[in-house]
């Protein structure tokens, strides 16, 4: 099941629809949901966006979309928490990453 705050964290965090490139901005994510729920909402969005980062892919015959489509269906698996707008948000970082 989609956790819509979590993955609206994670847009956040990343500058998704606000940034030409990806960010790793927690001030964002604090000023959206405020003090008692930004700063778990901030960790956690690191937290994914540390393993997206670290995310080990193998290129061979791949092209960079198809790498990037593999790469969000296994965060998807690895997180059903993360809605599409999320995984597409991942996705975006990921393959900013390895233009």
């Amino acid at each position: 099941m989609s956790d819509e705050r979590k993955s609206a964290a994670i847009t956040v965090f990343l500058g998704r629809g606000e940034s030409p490139f990806p960010q790793r901005d927690e001030a964002a994510v604090l000023a959206r949901f405020g003090p008692d729920d930004g700063p778990g909402l901030a960790a956690y969005a690191k937290e994914i966006v540390s393993e997206a980062a670290a995310f080990d892919i193998e290129w061979g015959d791949q092209s960079l979309s198809s790498g990037t489509a593999h790469f969000r269906e296994e965060m998807r698996r690895r997180h059903p928490e993360l809605t599409g707008e999320a995984a597409a948000a991942l996705g975006w970082f990921f393959s900013y990453m390895w233009r």
